[in-house]
């Protein structure tokens, strides 16, 4: 033992109330920037699930792609997972009471996109003639259907002049076509449909 550690021990032993204090000090010191570490690190583990939760699961969203050209994103070396979502089109709601969400979105997505939602009851759609629903409907005014239920729905584009209108726009008439049976109601709906849409 070199001499400087011998007169810290000497140190310490002599002026025993300082040496507690001291080490009560380091104590609370590294519990408090361990502590500090953790409620940062909670923090951003929650911030992440509630963006998963809200806006899905992916690094990067591609928009207006033509389907018949996806195996330019499906055989990329940088991609390990996609999925896909589709507006077929918008169907109005007779019972809503939101003036600015008086239509459904329809929309169609890949079968790994399911994995994104979460169901209150039923099961996921099989083929075209199945759709499910979100439980935010019933929020938005007058919704009787169940599970099991058929529902005819005329469905179209919204049209401004000669100009398809996005989401965030009010609902237009457009062209009727028919859509049918609800097999099932989700738990949740993806923020930027529930944002724009029934």
């Amino acid at each position: 033992m070199n001499i400087l550690n011998k007169l810290t021990i000497k140190h310490l032993k002599l002026n025993k109330k300082r040496t507690i204090v001291s080490i009560i000090g380091i104590l609370l010191s590294t519990a408090l920037m361990v502590g500090i570490g953790l409620i940062c690190s909670s923090l951003r583990d929650y911030m992440l699930k509630e963006t998963i939760a809200m806006y899905g699961s992916y690094h990067s969203k591609i928009y207006d792609v033509d389907l018949n050209r996806i195996y330019a994103v499906r055989n990329s070396e940088d991609v390990s997972y996609y999925y896909t979502e589709e507006v077929l089109g918008y169907a109005k709601y007779s019972g809503s009471d939101n003036e600015y969400k008086p239509y459904f979105t329809i929309v169609n997505v890949s079968n790994n996109y399911f994995n994104e939602l979460k169901l209150k009851k039923g099961r996921f759609p099989l083929n075209d003639n199945e759709i499910v629903i979100s439980n935010h409907v019933y929020e938005q005014g007058v919704f009787d259907y169940n599970v099991g239920d058929t529902i005819t729905l005329s469905m179209g584009w919204r049209y401004l002049d000669d100009d398809i209108l996005r989401n965030s726009m009010e609902y237009q008439e457009g062209n009727p076509l028919d859509i049918t049976r609800v097999i099932g109601i989700l738990q949740s709906l993806r923020s930027e449909w529930q944002n724009t849409s029934d």
